[in-house]
């Protein structure tokens, strides 16, 4: 992320830990953004088959 962050790791009572908002986020704003684990392209393989690999 890319200038200050907009949320905080804090304890919530009665919940344990979570991510709380520091400032206000308005619609449209990424909050978190990953790296994808794995990247399979589209024809590779069918949806069925994919499903069974997984699971």
């Amino acid at each position: 992320m890319i200038g200050n962050p907009l949320y905080t790791l804090r304890d919530v009572p009665g919940k344990g830990k979570g991510l709380v908002t520091i400032e206000k986020i308005f619609k449209g704003i990424r909050i978190l953004s990953e790296k994808p684990i794995i990247i399979i392209p589209g024809n590779e393989i069918s949806s069925e088959r994919l499903q069974i690999s997984i699971y």
